[in-house]
């Protein structure tokens, strides 16, 4: 075999050639058969720390650490006779004693005959690419750990929301029953109170109108010297008990709302409070229907009834106005006076602890007839109830008046 390092023993090659591979930046080696360096190019050299001069007749080993070494005769060296050729990473040492990450491949160099002459070895430091692989498998790794916990964040934010979504379903459901359960006890109430204002007035006041004519009759017909109790002290309280059980079943269920619908029954019921209390009373019905759906009518009565009451009891007040009014696809109803006027939120804190249930009352009232009411109030400049209710298509269809 030619020493590659003596130009004149390697008579096939140009030294353009030998120039060539001295300048190649992948490094080049040639080994005999006994594992000793016979060439090098700068590259080889310096890839290990050393020159071509340090390591020419050295063996192979001083470059690797002993661990490599015995991975390289136990394992590769087997496989490279075997097949003539191997490559793969190893770790090298340079002359300082740091250590590199090399990709090396070995090919088998033989006579014609078959014997072993020695070995062509390339070599290429790929430390960085090796550092650049570790810092993108960890950036792949924080990467893949943060898909996955943004995958588990969005998994427990689907449950959340499925949870929530079924919580908001179970209230939801919840207050359709309670409004249903509330809308049936308004309906019964309604209905009690209708039956029982009807039979205070035909059963009742007949009899006590029936008392009164015998009473009437005894007085008439019975000499002074025979009666033995003041006949026209009890005809006064028999009329009392009548007017009281007239205005109970008035209170219960007036029967003009029945008869003659919503506006002429607010308008008998605020002058009837006004003349029981002495306010200076302003009623008016602007563009409004005769009638509307019964369940509307109730509502919008029960309402203003309780807002009076209301006013009664609480306000001091000596002005009252009614106002209801048909503006567009709504029917708005205001209640305002000029009394003393209340704390809202207290008034709210105890309704909430069913000490007041007026207002809760009439809120539930227009909530079940899908409308809402707002109540505004200051001590000293009186209060203000005001509810709207959605108008749909109505029971029976009346000339619009104004009043």
């Amino acid at each position: 075999m030619p020493d590659l390092n003596n130009v004149r023993s390697w008579p096939t090659v140009s030294d353009r050639m030998r120039y060539a591979v001295d300048q190649c930046m992948e490094g080049l080696a040639l080994l005999d058969a006994e594992g000793r360096y016979t060439y090098m190019n700068q590259a080889h050299a310096a890839m290990y720390g050393f020159t071509s001069d340090e390591l020419i007749e050295k063996s192979w080993k001083v470059l690797y650490e002993p661990n490599t070494i015995a991975l390289i005769e136990a394992e590769y060296f087997p496989l490279l006779l075997a097949q003539g050729h191997w490559s793969g990473e190893l770790t090298g040492r340079k002359k300082t004693g740091s250590l590199f990450s090399a990709e090396v491949s070995l090919n088998l160099v033989k006579r014609e005959e078959g014997q072993l002459e020695g070995l062509i070895c390339t070599c290429r430091d790929i430390t960085n690419r090796k550092r650049l692989e570790r810092r993108v498998k960890q950036r792949g790794s924080a990467l893949s750990e943060a898909v996955q916990a943004l995958k588990n964040e969005n998994r427990a934010r689907r449950l959340l929301e499925q949870e929530r979504e079924k919580l908001l379903e179970q209230v939801t459901e919840g207050r359709a029953r309670l409004q249903a359960l509330s809308r049936s006890l308004l309906e019964t109430q309604e209905t009690e109170r209708h039956k029982l204002s009807r039979d205070l007035h035909d059963e009742v006041g007949q009899l006590l109108t029936a008392l009164k004519v015998n009473l009437q009759s005894i007085l008439e017909e019975q000499p002074a010297a025979f009666v033995s109790v003041p006949i026209d002290e009890s005809v006064s309280i028999v009329d009392r008990m009548i007017e009281s059980v007239r205005s109970l079943s008035l209170d219960l269920r007036p029967s003009l709302l029945d008869d003659l619908g919503l506006i002429p029954a607010l308008r008998w019921y605020l002058r009837r409070q006004a003349e029981r209390l002495n306010w200076k009373r302003t009623f008016t019905a602007e563009n409004c229907c005769t009638r509307y759906r019964d369940d509307l009518q109730i509502a919008c009565f029960r309402i203003a009834q309780e807002a009076l009451t209301n006013v009664a009891r609480h306000a001091n007040a000596t002005k009252v106005t009614l106002r209801i009014s048909e503006k567009g696809a709504v029917l708005e109803l205001v209640v305002r006076d000029n009394g003393g006027g209340f704390s809202l939120a207290h008034a709210k804190t105890r309704a909430k602890k069913g000490q007041s249930l007026g207002l809760l009352g009439m809120e539930e009232r227009a909530r079940l007839v899908h409308g809402s009411i707002t109540i505004t109030s200051q001590r000293g400049r009186g209060t203000t109830v005001r509810a709207v209710f959605p108008l749909s298509p109505r029971v029976k269809t009346e000339e619009r008046t104004r009043h």
